[in-house]
Order: structure tokens, then C-alpha cells, then sequence
């Protein structure tokens, strides 16, 4: 069997398990939602308010994060003795700050500057949890175009400017209220990656997120992170509706054989979805859409994440996940289901590489218990100038 069918048959696995969103058309997506449902957290879990039931908290004592994780500390969740778990980092969390999220998706780009742009990721540390690594022939047939990705990491930070007028405002501009009628809202933003939060600092930025900047590297994108890391639906959840939607669309036209459609094609139409303007019904919420760069990436991680797990995938640990058979986690123990492990034993480095920006890099909590220590000390807010520089 040749690469492109192996691959492929991940698409047949996918419609053979019946997943809900195949089975009922426009309406399945709203199904699947339904079934992919987070395990309640034990009784004794503290409740913040607005959160329920979406609040992640596992273990014994019950925690935000994985007690028993190497990484237990930061700077904004820390809160005594291991044993105890940290305060919650209720500012990591935006769904109730609806002005910040309108202010992110309301800025443009500095006209003359770009975000990186798509590149082919360094495959050599991706690994399914069965030592199975995708073959680097594959990303030049899906991302033919693309160079290679900077290999040169280290510990980086991508900064975010933003500008009113003529000139930049500066990092002492916050103001606590986006909706301030006194206050110069920033209109417009361009991003760098810095060696260092000094650098980054000196030269007048803030902070966007840890790591080098990537195609999702956005305000737009970071809008789109804050708004579905909770929630009924999130971001956990969306690529894989995209995925099934997008091979029920378009098995019609390769003969129901889904051996026939050419990957990079089932790539370039998941990105659509992502973006928000496939051409199918695809069941995604309204309005909804990464820009171009940034639903690639995604697009990229989820075909990934779907190829068998002969071929560096993890499609073989996902189906009872996705069915919706399976918790995405372990409530007594903070254990993540095997699709979640490989998905970050495959995509982790690689996404980064491809994005830049992700959740936990911004400092942005999710539905997913994760370990202590592991979200970035980074805080968004809404900037101001009294007056145009």
C-alpha cells in the first residue's frame, strides 16, 4: 500500500465508526456536541461562578491542574504546599470579558508588516505514543510551497505593539475598562518575537504570548482563542467537527471512495472550515473563523492527529473519544484520555513550530486539565492613549 492510501484510510475509519456529524448531515454537529460532553467534576471541586459545568477539576484533593505533574508552580498559580491545590487563574479566562475579546478582533495589522508565514515543520521529534512518526514526504504534499520552519527555538517571547495615530502606545497604557469613553483605543498592531521579555520590553511591546510568533501569532487568532477555550463548544472539539464535515462533503465527488481524495485537498478544505468560509454546511458556530495562517495550522494538526496510528497518527486512540464512548479525561486521577497524549506526543513541538501562539503559551486557560506550572504568566488586556502620538 502506498503512503497516500495508508493515509487515506484514515477518512474510511472515520466514516466506517459512524461518526454523529457523518451520519446526520447539517444536524449531526449539534449531536456532536451533545455527546462530546466533559465529565463532571467530584462534588468537593470549588465552583466559580459563570464556569459550570465547563470548570476542569480532577484529583484527590481536587485541582485546577495535575498535582502530579514535574511542573508545579508559576507565578500565577501557585498557592502553598504541593498537596494543595493553587488558586485559580480566574484572569486566564475571558469568556466573561467580552469588550477584551471585541477589542483583539477589532484591531488591524500595521499596513507594510505580515505574521510569518506558513512553513514545514520539523518532524523529527513528532512520535505517536507507539513510537510511529509520520513520514516527512508528507508535508510536500500538503504544504508544497511552504520552507522549512526555523529550527532555532530556545526560550523566545512574540511581542504585540500596538498603535493609535502615528506611533505606538506604550506598554504602561492599560486601562481595566475597553469600554473607557475617556480612553484612545488602539486601532491598529504588528508582532516580533524578542529574545527576551527585556528586549521585548525596551523596545516597547507587550507581551503576546511565549515562544517564537507564527501564523497564529494574530490579534484575530488570539480573539478566537479567548472566545472558545471555554464553553459549550471549544477548541478542542471544533477541528474535529471540521474534519468529519469536511470528508461527508466531500466523498460525493471522489466516488464514496475515500481513498481517492488527494490529502492535500481534504487539508485546504479543513482550513476553509476553520477559517469560517467552507463551502459546505459545515457545523461550525456563526461567524466563527482563524484567519488564513492560523486555520492551516490547525488544519495540518488535525489531519495529523487523524491519520492511523501505523503512520504516526492517532486515529486508532480518538474513535471512542470522538464517538463520545470516552471521557476526554480521568476525574480521579487527571489522567488524559490516549488521544489527548498522543495528540500532544504528535502535534505538541510540531504546532508550535507551525503557530506560534498557543492557548497555554497565551496565558489562557482551558476546559483541559493540565499540568501546574504550565500556563505562561501572560495577562491581556485593552490599551489607551490619552491622545494620538
Amino acid at each position: 500500500m502506498n503512503l497516500s492510501n495508508a493515509l487515506l484510510l484514515a477518512v474510511a475509519a472515520a466514516v466506517a465508526a459512524g461518526h454523529p456529524s457523518i451520519r446526520g448531515g447539517s444536524d449531526g454537529g449539534d449531536e456532536l456536541r451533545r455527546r462530546l460532553a466533559f465529565p463532571d467534576p467530584p462534588d468537593t471541586c470549588p465552583v466559580l461562578p459563570n464556569l459550570s459545568p465547563y470548570q476542569p477539576c480532577c484529583g484527590e484533593p481536587p485541582c485546577w491542574c495535575d498535582l502530579d505533574a514535574e511542573s508545579t508552580s508559576s507565578s500565577d498559580m501557585s498557592s502553598g504546599d504541593i498537596d494543595e491545590c493553587p488558586l485559580y487563574p480566574i484572569e486566564s479566562i475571558y469568556l466573561s470579558r467580552p469588550d477584551i475579546i471585541e477589542f483583539f478582533a477589532s484591531l488591524d495589522l500595521v499596513d507594510g508588516c505580515e505574521t510569518p508565514e506558513i512553513c514545514q515543520p520539523d518532524l523529527s521529534t513528532s512520535e505517536n505514543l507507539d513510537g510511529n512518526s509520520i513520514a516527512p514526504s508528507l508535508l510536500d504534499i500538503i504544504l508544497p510551497e511552504a520552507l522549512p520552519c526555523d529550527k532555532v527555538r530556545g526560550n523566545k517571547v512574540c511581542g504585540i505593539q500596538f498603535k493609535y495615530g502615528d506611533g505606538p502606545i506604550s506598554p504602561s497604557a492599560y486601562v481595566p475598562d475597553c469600554n473607557e469613553e475617556t480612553s484612545m483605543r488602539a486601532t491598529h498592531y504588528k508582532v516580533k518575537t524578542f529574545r527576551n521579555k527585556n528586549q521585548l520590553n525596551r523596545a516597547g511591546y507587550f507581551v503576546l504570548h511565549e515562544g517564537d510568533c507564527g501564523v497564529c501569532s494574530t490579534a484575530q487568532d488570539l480573539a478566537i482563542y479567548m472566545e472558545y477555550s471555554f464553553g459549550g463548544l471549544t477548541l478542542s472539539q471544533i477541528p474535529g467537527i471540521c474534519y468529519q464535515c469536511t470528508v461527508q462533503a466531500l466523498l460525493p465527488s471522489y466516488g464514496f471512495n475515500p481513498l481517492n481524495i488527494p490529502p492535500k485537498l481534504l487539508v485546504d478544505e479543513l482550513s476553509l472550515c476553520l477559517e469560517g468560509s467552507s463551502t459546505f454546511a459545515c457545523p461550525v458556530p456563526q461567524g466563527f473563523g482563524f484567519t488564513e495562517g492560523c486555520a492551516t495550522a490547525w488544519a495540518v494538526n488535525t489531519f495529523f492527529t487523524g491519520l492511523p496510528n501505523a503512520v504516526g497518527g492517532c486515529l486508532d486512540k480518538c474513535l471512542k473519544l470522538q464517538s463520545g464512548e470516552d471521557d476526554p479525561y480521568v476525574v480521579e486521577t487527571c489522567e488524559l484520555h490516549p488521544c489527548l497524549r498522543c495528540d500532544d506526543s504528535v502535534n505538541g513541538d510540531l504546532f508550535e513550530q507551525l503557530a506560534g501562539m498557543t492557548r497555554r503559551g497565551a496565558g489562557l486557560h482551558t476546559v483541559i486539565p493540565r499540568p501546574c506550572g504550565s500556563l505562561a504568566d501572560v495577562t491581556h488586556s485593552c490599551v489607551a492613549k490619552m491622545m494620538p502620538i
